[in-house]
């Protein structure tokens, strides 16, 4: 989706109409784009990287980047859900971390999954598992044969990758131990490069970097099928399908949900409003929880 479509769709959301004024309606106000997830983390990125074109675009506006870390992103989501919708909140998240909280019923939560106002996915990046560059462990058989306990970095039981992880260690027999309080990605990824912890699951995107610089290795990819970037490393999917684990058709159906559910991945939301009721978006969510 390109960044003008995602603007227009932003305007006419929040606004009701372009043509209701002659005086643009942002004009002399401050646009926040809150990011529940720390600075410096590819959620900021992108943040930022919209932020120059909402203000080109928006006539006469200022746009704010807030980050608000903390309890795996919820503490950001919960103060965007309650901002007054008058068109000058928005927030860039993680879908798939709402996605596992409202399906876990988790008491951090104070935001309803089916009464935001969803305005655009920005993409759908699998999730990878890593390990520092200096671990002994060279592929994801090695991680499923130990009986170690892996410790991981997440920023809170929020997170995601605390959920997607916390799936996969019992489907194919795995001990982990999640070592929470993060800021962020860019924290969380330092935890693992220094060995404080064993393993580190954040976005494709996000790991690239490191990976490529060789700070840490790939293990196995959240995704259906392979990425060009980094075709050597296997999906999850590819893994369970190979059975040399004798994983159950259930467990099976588990992989493809829990990657599913990560696709949801990086989207941009604003507080919910009257007009909500125009997009029946309870049954929607709900069948995408199914």
């Amino acid at each position: 989706m390109s960044i003008f479509l995602i603007i227009f769709i932003i305007f006419i959301i929040t606004t009701g109409s372009v043509f209701s004024s002659n005086k643009p309606f942002y004009e002399g106000k401050t646009i926040k784009i809150i990011v529940p997830h720390g600075a410096g983390g590819g959620f900021d990125t992108y943040a930022r990287m919209i932020q120059p074109y909402l203000e080109k675009y928006l006539p006469g506006s200022k746009v704010i980047v807030e980050n608000i870390p903390g309890a795996g992103g919820e503490i950001g989501r919960n103060l965007a859900f309650t901002a007054k919708p008058e068109g000058n909140t928005i927030c860039l998240t993680a879908g798939n971390d709402m996605v596992f909280n409202t399906i876990a019923e988790s008491e951090s939560v104070k935001y309803k999954i089916n009464e935001w106002i969803y305005l655009a996915r920005i993409n759908m990046e699998p999730s990878i598992l890593t390990v520092s560059s200096h671990s002994s462990l060279e592929s994801f058989e090695d991680i499923v044969k130990s009986d170690n306990i892996f410790y991981f970095s997440c920023s809170g039981v929020g997170d995601a990758d605390y959920f997607a992880l916390g799936v996969t260690a019992p489907v194919f027999d795995f001990k982990i131990l999640p070592v929470t309080g993060y800021a962020g990605s860019k924290e969380a990824s330092m935890a693992v490069v220094r060995g404080e912890v064993e393993l580190w699951q954040p976005s494709l995107g996000t790991a690239l970097p490191l990976i490529n610089n060789g700070d840490v290795k790939a293990m196995v990819l959240y995704s259906m099928e392979r990425k060009h970037v980094l075709p050597e490393i296997p999906t999850l999917m590819e893994i369970a399908k190979n059975n040399k684990f004798r994983l159950t058709e259930i467990d099976k159906k588990i992989i493809k949900a829990l990657i599913n559910v990560n696709e949801v991945r990086r989207v941009i939301i604003a507080p919910p409003n009257g007009r909500r009721k125009d997009y029946n978006f309870k049954r929607s969510s709900q069948k995408s929880i199914e």
